[in-house]
C-alpha cells in the first residue's frame, strides 16, 4: 500500500510539472507500423486498413507500414492489388516456434480446446511474435505499433497518437520511455484517464510497444508458445516484472525487477473494421461459437468498410 501511495505521489507530481510547461510537442521520432496479416482479410487489408493508414498519416511522409504473414501467396496478391504498404514479408516461423506444432506439443491444450482450437492459436502466435520482431530493430530504433489485421484508425491517427505519447517518449531511470506498451484499442469502455497507467485485461488489436519492448514481449510469447491464445500470454506477460537484464535472478547485482507500464488511449485510436466480429473462426470448426462480440464505436472513427468477417466465413481473401 505504501509503494502505491509513493506510485501516486510521484504521478501527481510529473503530472503537476508537465501542466506548468504546458502540452509538449507531438513525439517526432519513428513509429513502425506492422501488420499481422492473413489471407481471410486481404480485402480489407487492400481497401480499408492499409488506404486509411496512409490517408490520415501526417503530411510530412507516409507512417512506415510493413505487412507480416506465414501465408505464401499473401504478399504477391497484396502488390497485384496495389495495396499501400511499404514492404510485405513472408515467414515460415522461427528457431523453436514451427508454424505447425508438433504431435508432442498437444499435451500443451487447454482442457477442452479441439485441436484445430490450439492449432489456430499456436500459429496466431508465432505470426504475433514474428511480427513484432520483424519492425523491432536495433539498427535503426522506433516505436512498433502492432496492428490485427481486422481494424481501422481514427480519422487523423498518426497526430492524435503523436501527441498521446509524447509527455512519455523521453527517457528516463535508464529506460527509451515512460510506458512499455500503449493500449489503442478497447472492446469497451476504457476505464482510465487517457495516457494514464492500467491493467491489461485483453484485445491486441492495437498495441504500440516502446522501442525493445516489442523483441522482449515476441521472446516471452515464444517461451510460452502454445499455453494460451496470444492475447492472454500477452495479459500474463505485462502482469509480470519486466526482465531488464540485471536483476538477481540474472546472475547480476541491480535493482529489483520493476513493473510493466501498460497505458492506454481514452478514447481508443483503433476498432475493428467489422460491424461485428465473431469467435467462429477462432474455434477452428464451422458453428463452434457463433457468439457475436460487440466492437467498440465512436463518431472520431471511419465506418467499417468491408464485412470481414463474411470473406472469412466463404473461405476466401477477396479474389
Amino acid at each position: 500500500d505504501d509503494d502505491d501511495d509513493d506510485d501516486e505521489k510521484k504521478k501527481g507530481h510529473h503530472e503537476r510539472r508537465r501542466e506548468r510547461r504546458g502540452p509538449p510537442a507531438p513525439f517526432a521520432g519513428r513509429i513502425r507500423v506492422v501488420i499481422a496479416a492473413t489471407p481471410t482479410r486481404r480485402e480489407h487489408l487492400t481497401k480499408a486498413l492499409l488506404p486509411a493508414l496512409a490517408a490520415e498519416g501526417s503530411e510530412n511522409q507516409p507512417p512506415e507500414v510493413v505487412v507480416s504473414t506465414s501465408d505464401r501467396r499473401l504478399c504477391g496478391l497484396l502488390e497485384a492489388d496495389g495495396a499501400t504498404m511499404t514492404r510485405c514479408v513472408t515467414h515460415r516461423g522461427r528457431v523453436g516456434a514451427p508454424l505447425v506444432p508438433s504431435e508432442r506439443d498437444y499435451v500443451k491444450r487447454i482442457p477442452g480446446d479441439s485441436r484445430s482450437r490450439f492449432e489456430w492459436y499456436w500459429r496466431e502466435t508465432v505470426d504475433t511474435a514474428t511480427a513484432l520482431v520483424e519492425t523491432d530493430t536495433a539498427v535503426e530504433p522506433a516505436m512498433t505499433l502492432f496492428l490485427e489485421d481486422d481494424v481501422v484508425p481514427t480519422k487523423r491517427w498518426e497526430a492524435k497518437l503523436r501527441r498521446l505519447v509524447a509527455p512519455y517518449a523521453h527517457p528516463r531511470d535508464g529506460r527509451a520511455c515512460e510506458f512499455d506498451v500503449f493500449v489503442l484499442y478497447a472492446e469497451g469502455l476504457v476505464q482510465v484517464g487517457d495516457g494514464e497507467r492500467g491493467r491489461f485485461a485483453a484485445n491486441t488489436q492495437a498495441l504500440l510497444f516502446c522501442p525493445g519492448m516489442a523483441t522482449r514481449f515476441a521472446d516471452a510469447m515464444l517461451d510460452r508458445l502454445g499455453d494460451a491464445p496470444p492475447d492472454w500470454l500477452v495479459r500474463d506477460i505485462s502482469a509480470s516484472p519486466v526482465d531488464d537484464g540485471d536483476e538477481p535472478d540474472d546472475g547480476a547485482v541491480g535493482t529489483p525487477p520493476r513493473a510493466h507500464v501498460i497505458r492506454f488511449a481514452n478514447p481508443p485510436l483503433f476498432q475493428h473494421g467489422c460491424e461485428h466480429s465473431t469467435l467462429r473462426e477462432k474455434a477452428g470448426e464451422p458453428g463452434a461459437n457463433a457468439r457475436a462480440m460487440s466492437t467498440h464505436r465512436s463518431r472520431s472513427f471511419r465506418e467499417p468498410a468491408i464485412g470481414c468477417v463474411r470473406h472469412a466465413r466463404q473461405g476466401g481473401g477477396g479474389a
